[in-house]
């Protein structure tokens, strides 16, 4: 979007979404999820693309582009107007903005233009006792991804996550943690909503178990180096700006 230079530039925008936000909150809280009235006030308005780099079309916020405050006024407002809401909104948002500081240039290309079109992202890190944090391994030309994550906010929602698990010795890429990309409708990505769905709070998060089981991906799924989400401290460097 031309000319968005501060949160000023895209308050009306962010207010209108705010109030449909509001309007809707029982409605996804009831459906444990983000119904299509919030999804095409997101869309149509051009708040998923807040993130976005600028020369991709974006409003260029966040901390790679060296914008977080005016990123966090978005996420303030609507989690104002539903706190379930907000979370998944800063969810994509980090998505796009820590996919844009670590990936390639074809990577943040790619996924600027999908955002662009109305694509959601999630990132899915997070696992709990009992369930394996998983890894990327090599097989043949490509790799393939087995985890189980727990608390997966937009699973359902998102049409692309960063996932994080460990990276196999095999790959020579070093020991730590590696963040992959995945096309959430591929086959072997499997959703319990049952363990979400009884929450009581947070329930529009739709944050919910996820069992990923030999999902093939290729070596430009891989988004940076081996702990570079970690040795970068992008999450520090957000929130340090709220």
């Amino acid at each position: 979007m031309a000319g968005v230079k501060t949160y000023e530039d895209v308050a009306q925008k962010v207010e209108q979404v705010a109030e449909i936000v509001e309007r809707e909150a029982q409605a996804n809280h009831e459906a444990a999820t983000i119904l299509p009235p919030t999804l095409d006030a997101f869309r149509e308005s051009g708040i998923l693309a807040a993130t976005v780099p600028a020369e991709h079309g974006g409003w260029g916020f966040g901390v790679h582009n060296g914008r977080p405050r005016d990123y966090w006024q978005i996420v303030r407002r609507i989690a104002r107007a539903d706190t379930s809401v907000g979370q998944s909104l800063q969810v994509h948002c980090n998505t796009v903005d820590f996919t844009c500081a670590l990936g390639a240039p074809a990577q943040i290309a790619n996924l600027s233009r999908r955002v662009m079109e109305g694509a959601m992202t999630g990132a899915w890190g997070a696992t709990r006792p009992g369930l394996d944090f998983g890894s990327v391994a090599p097989k043949g030309d490509g790799f393939v991804l087995n985890t189980k994550k727990a608390y997966a906010t937009n699973a359902g929602i998102a049409d692309i996550a960063m996932v994080m698990v460990a990276m196999d010795k095999a790959a020579g890429r070093g020991a730590g943690i590696q963040c992959v990309l995945v096309d959430c409708d591929q086959p072997g990505i499997h959703i319990d909503h049952e363990w979400w769905n009884a929450s009581l709070a947070m329930r529009a998060t739709a944050s919910h178990k996820v069992i990923i089981e030999d999902v093939a991906v290729g070596a430009d799924a891989l988004l940076g180096e081996v702990n570079g989400y970690l040795t970068r401290h992008l999450q520090i460097r957000s929130l340090s700006a709220t």
